[in-house]
């Protein structure tokens, strides 16, 4: 595992999201939140986003945990991860995410419950487009303050 890798966070995980807490409930960041995005879709699930592959961006921040390895196998539950190859609602992969400063390599959890094939929990499960693929504005334009 790749334990320098920062988290790209775009919905409800991210600081200041519903379930932020449970990404700094492990020992929190290492200095502040950094802008990025990465090339994809992002579809509304209603309470939560799921980042799909396409054309376009999703826009989100990266994160450094200071424990990174002690965080991944309670948020990789919390996404339905439960590893390659098995049924999984999310997937962690590596993406390539665009910074200001430049690209970071970093761990995504993409959406493959919409997946055709066998074995997928949630197969057939569609959502809608984000406009502009952030989640953040685009649900405070939801849902109201």
């Amino acid at each position: 595992m790749s334990d320098d890798l920062p988290l790209f966070l775009y919905g409800s995980l991210m600081p200041g999201q519903g379930n932020g807490w449970r990404v700094q409930a492990h020992g929190g960041f290492r200095g502040d939140p950094l802008p990025a995005r990465v090339e994809g879709r992002l579809l509304d699930f209603g309470r939560w986003p799921g980042m799909v592959p396409g054309a376009g961006e999703v826009k989100g921040v990266l994160v450094w945990m200071h424990d990174l390895a002690a965080a991944l196998p309670e948020l990789d539950h919390y996404e339905g991860y439960r590893g390659p190859g098995e049924e999984n609602l999310f997937e962690r992969r590596r993406v390539e995410a665009r910074t200001d400063a430049g690209p970071v390599w970093a761990w995504a959890w993409w959406f493959v419950a919409g997946d055709a094939g066998p074995g997928r929990r949630g197969q057939g499960r569609t959502g809608s487009p984000v406009p502009g693929g952030d989640w953040a504005a685009w649900r405070a334009g939801r849902d109201g303050p």
